[in-house]
């Protein structure tokens, strides 16, 4: 389940490989997850979990 506007970075711990993918209600940052790297076929952990909604500026 995806919440809109938030991000995770999933990245391989062996080559450093990396992409972006909506994040999924459970996720958290040092967490190995099922899916593979393309180019050694390590599993992803999740690197990073952060917003892409702009902020709102108050005046």
């Amino acid at each position: 389940m995806a919440i809109g506007g938030d991000v995770e970075v999933l990245t391989c711990p062996r080559c450093g490989y990396s992409k972006t993918i909506p994040y999924r209600l459970g996720d958290y940052v040092g967490k190995v997850v099922d899916e593979t790297c393309p180019n050694d076929g390590e599993r992803l952990v999740v690197h990073a979990i952060y917003s892409s909604r702009p902020t709102e500026q108050y005046s």
